[in-house]
């Protein structure tokens, strides 16, 4: 669904500055290195339930659970870890949450929710896999985020440098090609900042021409608060 360039907005204007062009390929190229190396450093956030199930499959065989000093869980009380796992070619981590003050007496395995249970994580872990082998890891207070992917601290640096990169090619360059300035931003907020970004970097960022059926940025808007 498209509407047409605003009305008054001019798709015929000057080139943009020569710094412009030369701004757009080095975020490019630092997106393109970013997602390269995402897996490499990071782990993909998943539910539980995935973990849950490659366990009692058999397709899980090793797990790290975080936690504070990587000591074992305390057997009792309210405690959260984060336990990552390899998934094929990609590194998973999924997020328990212990409380054993509301415990069952007929029924201690029940969850009332996703990643929450009523024993230590790893007897949980190990009632799904009685062979799976569990080792600790440092609990990290902190971490960047992109997208669903789980970063060290550092990654916020070129995380930050691609979304100030983008926002100045956006307020600086012609007008974008396929929608406007507000339809593009709109789209990296709300919908899918990695998607729309290289979709802007590789598409968007071509200059509109006088003809162009352009999406406009409410629509975009209201797209993304439904998604949301």
């Amino acid at each position: 669904m498209g509407v047409d360039v605003d009305q008054g907005t001019d798709v015929t204007q000057e080139q943009p500055a020569p710094w412009w062009s030369t701004l757009r390929w080095a975020v490019l190229g630092l997106c393109a290195v970013t997602l390269v190396l995402t897996p490499l450093v990071g782990d993909l956030q998943s539910a539980p339930h995935r973990l849950e199930s490659g366990l009692a499959a058999g397709q899980v065989t090793r797990v790290e659970v975080e936690t504070p000093g990587a000591r074992p869980m305390e057997s009792a009380g309210y405690a959260q870890a984060v336990v990552t796992w390899q998934d094929s070619w990609v590194t998973r981590s999924a997020e328990f949450e212990m409380d054993t003050t509301a415990q069952d007496p007929l029924d201690p395995q029940e969850q009332s929710e996703p990643g929450q249970v009523r024993v230590p994580v790893e007897e949980h872990l190990r009632d799904l896999s009685p062979e799976v082998r569990i080792g600790y890891a440092e609990h990290r207070s902190t971490w960047s985020t992109w997208g669903d992917w789980r970063l060290p601290t550092g990654w916020a640096v070129p995380l930050v440098a691609i979304a100030v990169g983008v926002l100045t090619l956006l307020l600086n360059g012609p007008e974008p090609r396929w929608g406007t300035r507000w339809a593009w931003a709109w789209a990296i907020l709300l919908i899918s900042p990695t998607v729309f970004v290289l979709g802007y970097l590789v598409l968007g960022a071509q200059r509109a021409r006088p003809d162009d059926r352009r999406i406009n940025g409410w629509w975009v808007f209201l797209a993304g608060v439904l998604l949301g």
